[in-house]
């Protein structure tokens, strides 16, 4: 006799198919589905799945956008996610696809959300009537509005649920098997945002601009709002390309340090000092960069780049010297360098004048005006930005 293939989920996609969705329904219930409206200083006007509206916004009488649909789209993923559960429970194959619908729902829900807050942003824009500055305060308003907890946790799990449930078939299970290397990076993200969400939720007060009293029921909804407001600004450069571009602009030079640092240890050396070996090649480079010769045109740019190199590298031989030489401790040195570098780059920037002796000197490094910046670099040797180079995006 020949036995049929258990056609049923296994007990590990099974249970995390119904944390999953049991979240995402929980999430529905418990946290705003939407925000209509942001001012200024983060207050919202909040949308909960019952079609209650929260107005913590210092705007009470802002005509909100209509919501009749993605409320409906609401329920709809909620009947799925409740589904989703029972099947998990039984281990039904089926799971995949209602907790697959329940993520389109989710996102029609969020798409539509979008064109009700486009649409009413565009007719504030048309109106005549209004201020120019209350003009501009109203479309920041519904700009900042869109999507909340509720809906951004049903198409997370919905997904979550959906892959659970394909792992049944031995063709998702080795696409999934391929992204094994991602479970852990992704707990290890998914562990940190949830305790700097609790962090938030103890430490920082919630928006209410309205001067209403909250009720203990509003106050849980504006503090859950919070917890979504600072993780969506977080991660909002992840979003676009200018953005995303911008935040690896700045990124890039902290991983090559954090790559020096990995490679010390790999060496049995303790280099605690990449912060001021990275402030001396910064200013090595701004040197070269700044006051380099302009006839020197595209060469500038290697240059600088060189003379960044040869900053850090001078700044970590100064403790690889001390070690070779007298064996002091490399971790004592280079924390110590640290701090002459920071006080070299403040030294630099940080004033047009400084004092010794009773006489007042002049510095050339820092610019005009009150912030503490050096002067632009030269054209030459700036570095041109991905947009330019592979001609994508916009300003």
């Amino acid at each position: 006799m020949t036995h049929l293939p258990d056609s049923r989920l296994s007990p590990t996609a099974a249970r995390i198919a119904l944390t999953a969705s049991a979240v995402a329904a929980a999430g529905l219930l418990l946290f705003p589905l939407a925000t209509l409206g942001r001012g200024f200083d983060a207050d919202p006007v909040l949308l909960h799945l019952t079609g209650a509206v929260t107005n913590l916004s210092a705007n009470p009488d802002a005509p909100l956008p209509p919501t009749g649909t993605v409320l409906p789209l609401g329920w709809a993923a909620l009947a799925l996610l409740v589904a989703s559960v029972v099947g998990a429970l039984r281990r039904a194959s089926w799971v995949w696809l209602t907790g697959l619908l329940a993520a389109v729902l989710g996102i029609m829900a969020v798409v539509l959300l979008g064109q009700g807050l486009g649409e009413q942003t565009a007719r504030i824009a048309a109106d005549t009537t209004l201020r120019p500055g209350f003009k501009r305060q109203l479309r920041s308003f519904y700009e900042g509005g869109g999507m909340n907890l509720g809906l951004f946790l049903t198409v997370l799990g919905g997904l979550i649920t959906a892959g659970a449930g394909l792992s049944r078939f031995p063709a998702w299970w080795e696409r999934l098997g391929r992204l094994r290397g991602l479970l852990v990076p992704a707990v290890a993200i998914a562990l940190a945002v949830l305790v700097g969400a609790l962090v938030v939720l103890i430490v920082q007060p919630a928006v209410n601009a309205s001067g209403t009293p909250l009720t203990l029921w509003t106050a849980w909804l504006a503090k859950s709002d919070l917890v979504y407001f600072v993780y969506s600004t977080l991660f909002a450069p992840v979003t676009a390309l200018n953005p995303l571009l911008e935040s690896l602009k700045l990124a890039t030079p902290l991983i090559f340090t954090g790559l020096s640092v990995a490679f010390a240890f790999r060496t049995g050396l303790f280099n605690i000092g990449a912060p001021g070996q990275l402030t001396l090649g910064a200013i090595m480079a701004m040197l070269v960069g700044v006051y380099g010769p302009a006839s020197l045109g595209w060469a500038l740019l290697p240059l600088s780049v060189l003379a960044a190199a040869a900053g850090g590298a001078l700044w970590g031989a100064i403790p690889g010297i001390l070690k070779a030489r007298f064996g002091s401790s490399e971790v004592i040195n280079t924390i110590m360098l640290n701090y002459i570098a920071s006080a070299i780059f403040i030294f630099l920037i940080g004033s047009n004048t400084f004092t010794f002796l009773g006489r007042e000197y002049p510095m050339p490094f820092k610019a005009e005006g009150f912030e503490p910046a050096s002067e632009e670099l030269r054209e030459g040797a700036r570095l041109p930005t991905l947009l330019d180079l592979f001609g994508v995006g916009g300003e």
